[in-house]
């Protein structure tokens, strides 16, 4: 059995005819080392330590390796750990063990598996406060905080992010040190609106890798600083930041970071009007994370391939894509990822009091064994009081027998409560579900149809009418990924609602966004109309007040006056709504749904356009 696991592991390791030529041959002969070691030592410590130092190189051939690899030294270390060893034994083991956790939930992180990435990391960090180990927990805080990053908690993966940064200046680990500078220069690029500041994280990293010899992450650093010219509209820096990462890449054969940057070199060109060099780029993305299996990559590919195709009127190719990253969009945004997070959480606090608790509980042992000597001296007196307390027992456990029979129908009856609560949560669920789903089918016709009509007029009207649509079905959806079916924020609802719409509309100005809208919990009854106001007034600026203009800015504020009583201030910084007579389509809605709010409007059409709405929560 042993011989046919060491055929298995070459296989799984050297499948490829060219897996050699990616290492150095430093590299190359310690694969070799540590298969000697796997194959012909007889001390556990040494083959399990094997297994991990191979999935540590050999993760660029193939990410799976790493689980067959890490899982084959985590049967070694089980066995022993189960085993009456030393203490240093123990420790040499639990770090096999937390490097091997690490690994696996790098993997099923990349596969895009957040709840099974998020299990590892919490037992890898579990174990490496058990030891001690400071460099561990510092990695482990780093992983976990691209965790939260993903599910936009910036502010979390920003604590975490300088804890380990802190904690890898402690140990002078210049590597962990690097890789967290680079992840904290990605929260100030996209989320804290700081290029200067991502600029300097990620020039201070380069040089740290650099004077390491850290090809990869030198190809990450080169990357992320084009990333960032890009954003600061600096686009011959980044274009030159960006190939010099690609060119390592390739050489590194680092598949992740190939497509990765091939994407940005792509929306560059875009967006300079170079749409030929633009598709090469996007094209050659899409095909290799299609290859590897990138889910979020294969989003990002095809949105830029839709938005390239739609500039080539090519509808058939970017319906296509579209409905490729509709696809990717929806499985990276399954809500069960964000739970998972909250989830993993508290099951790491959980053990982490545990392992507390136990090691309170065997001092504790300790204690009472020392005792246990002087209660033999006192045994002979306690006798008479040991037979009135078994008396006292005896009434006590009836007691409790008849208390018991009382909890149990108790909780029979509040199992069955929550088992009807769970089904109708359930229901609600579904049919919110459904209605959106019905809602996107309806809004896909409507497209189908505006395709075959030449009126740009009737074209437009078309796309108003898909905008409303998917407002009301971003409810639904909001309504069935909430914790509360009655209720959802109407901060997150408003952000995505106007972020889709500018996105969607693809005008030439670039429009910046002021949100100022208060964490309110809405119902049903206001948000549809509510979002339907918003969607028509956004719409409006959109196509009406950024005429000619290169720049443009959106205010959108909400704020409750009392306890019924909302006001919303939508304005633009544009040209201005010029036939104030006008009673459009969309400004009949506006005042048609503040109306069913119970609520007035001001509009003013000087330096911009502005309306102020005051209306009642319908669902009070």
């Amino acid at each position: 059995m042993k011989h046919l696991l060491k055929i298995l592991l070459l296989t799984i390791c050297f499948s490829s005819s060219n897996a050699f030529a990616l290492f150095s041959d430093v590299e190359n002969n310690k694969i070799d080392s540590l298969h000697k070691i796997v194959e012909n030592s007889k001390e556990d410590t040494s083959v399990a330590r094997a297994y991990y130092e191979l999935s540590e190189i050999l993760y660029t051939v193939n990410l799976d390796t790493i689980l067959y690899l890490c899982n084959k030294a985590n049967e070694i270390v089980q066995i022993n750990l189960a085993k009456d060893i030393s203490d240093s034994d123990k420790k040499v083991f639990f770090k096999i063990q937390a490097n091997c956790y690490n690994n696996i939930g790098y993997v099923y992180k990349n596969h895009g598996d957040i709840p099974q990435a998020l299990e590892y990391y919490h037992n890898a960090l579990v174990t490496n406060e058990k030891i001690g180990n400071q460099l561990g927990i510092a990695n482990l805080l780093n992983n976990i905080a691209v965790i939260y990053e993903s599910q936009n908690d910036i502010n979390k993966a920003l604590e975490y992010y300088e804890n380990a940064l802190e904690l890898f200046r402690k140990v002078d680990y210049k590597k962990g040190t690097a890789t967290t500078l680079n992840n904290i220069g990605v929260i100030y690029k996209n989320f804290k609106d700081n290029g200067e500041k991502a600029i300097a994280c990620y020039l201070e990293s380069l040089e740290i890798r650099k004077e390491i010899n850290d090809q990869y992450g030198i190809s990450n650093s080169l990357n992320n600083i084009g990333y960032t010219y890009k954003m600061l509209n600096e686009l011959d820096k980044a274009l030159k930041y960006f190939k010099e990462s690609l060119y390592l890449r390739e050489q590194l054969n680092y598949k992740l970071g190939i497509v990765n940057t091939l994407i940005n070199i792509g929306n560059l060109y875009y967006n300079s009007g170079h749409l030929i060099n633009s598709k090469i780029y996007a094209t050659r993305a899409l095909n290799i994370s299609q290859e590897e299996g990138y889910p979020s990559d294969i989003r990002n590919a095809s949105l830029l391939l839709r938005k390239i195709y739609k500039k080539n009127n090519n509808p058939v190719q970017e319906l296509k894509m579209f409905e490729l990253y509709v696809k990717m969009r929806d499985s990276l945004n399954n809500i069960n990822n964000k739970k998972a997070v909250y989830k993993q959480q508290l099951q790491y606090k959980y053990e982490k009091q545990k392992a507390l608790d136990d090691k309170e509980t065997e001092s504790q042992l300790a204690i009472a064994e020392e005792k246990k000597q002087k209660q033999k001296v006192v045994m002979l007196v306690v006798s008479i009081g040991l037979i009135l307390f078994l008396l006292f027992t005896v009434f006590l456990y009836k007691r409790w027998k008849l208390t018991q029979s009382q909890k149990k129908i108790i909780e029979i009856q509040n199992e069955e409560l929550a088992k009807k609560n769970t089904e109708k949560e359930y229901m609600m669920k579904e049919i919110h579900h459904r209605v959106k789903n019905n809602l996107q089918v309806v809004n896909s016709l409507l497209k189908f149809q505006s395709n075959e009509i030449d009126d740009p007029k009737i074209v437009s009207m078309f796309e108003n009418c898909q905008n409303r649509i998917l407002s009301m079905a971003s409810v639904h959806e909001q309504m069935y990924k909430s914790e509360n079916l009655m209720e959802i924020p109407i901060d997150q609802h408003l952000f995505s609602l106007v972020t889709d719409l500018i996105r969607d509309y693809n005008i030439d100005t670039e429009i910046k966004t002021v949100m100022n809208v208060e964490p309110i919990d809405m119902g049903i009854k206001t948000l549809i109309p509510l979002g339907l106001i918003v969607n028509e007034i956004v719409s409006n600026s959109i196509k009406h007040g950024f005429i000619n203009t290169k720049n443009g800015i959106l205010t959108i504020s909400l704020r409750r006056i009392d306890k019924i009583r909302l006001e919303l201030i939508i304005n633009d910084d544009g040209i201005g709504y010029h036939d104030s007579n006008s009673r459009g389509l969309g400004l009949e809605l506006i005042e048609v749904f503040t109306q069913q709010l119970d609520g007035s409007i001001e509009k003013n059409f000087k330096n911009g356009t502005s309306y102020k709405i005051i209306f009642t929560d319908q669902d009070k």
